[in-house]
């Protein structure tokens, strides 16, 4: 049986939506450590203290998941609150519409970095921190059957979340042994 109390989970795009009911389900089972993030700094405020009147210390951070430096900022940031981060849900998304003819390399830039690159950099430092100390964790990854079935209007992101599939794969299998999870969901 799973101690939710020891969790101190990070949910990308943890202010709405899908994230905040993640970060709202794992507070009822008992998580008390919470770093959400977000791009909208006063709606990221706005459910960090709707988190935190449920009970948990929730810190909001202010992220761009398509910004690699600011993904790192806030992890090191979750870090340093909470003492430790041991569980991620990766939940920000770009879901702008875009078939193979009309997508701009703009808009596939822009799923690439939100909701593959930013993932990627997310992982990496919570997989660096718990391989320093020696902890298990688990990475949840917010994926689509866009990416296995395609749909036509959807082409860049359903690209992006093929790659998280793999990306989820990958880093399931290189640090199973390390009692670090990694799920798609």
């Amino acid at each position: 049986m799973i101690d939710h109390s020891t969790i101190s989970a990070f949910i990308s795009g943890g202010t709405q939506g899908l994230g905040m009911a993640v970060a709202e389900t794992i507070i009822n089972q008992g998580c008390r450590r919470l770093t959400i993030t977000g791009r909208n700094p006063e709606r990221g405020e706005e459910a960090a203290q709707q988190l935190s009147d449920k009970g948990a210390d929730c810190l909001f951070v202010a992220c761009d998941a398509g910004n690699i430096e600011e993904c790192q900022a806030a992890m090191a940031a979750a870090i340093a609150h909470h003492g430790t981060v041991n569980a991620l849900v990766n939940s920000a998304a770009d879901t702008s519409r875009g078939s193979l003819i009309d997508t701009t390399p703009e808009v596939f830039d822009r799923h690439m970095s939100i909701n593959l690159r930013g993932p990627f950099f997310l992982m990496q430092g919570m997989v660096r921190h718990l391989l320093d100390s020696g902890a298990p964790g688990s990475i949840v990854n917010i994926l689509s059957t866009s990416a296995h079935v395609g749909q036509s209007f959807l082409s860049a992101y359903s690209t992006s979340k093929g790659g998280l599939i793999t990306l989820t794969k990958n880093t399931a299998n290189a640090y199973r042994s390390n009692l670090i999870r990694c799920n798609g969901v």
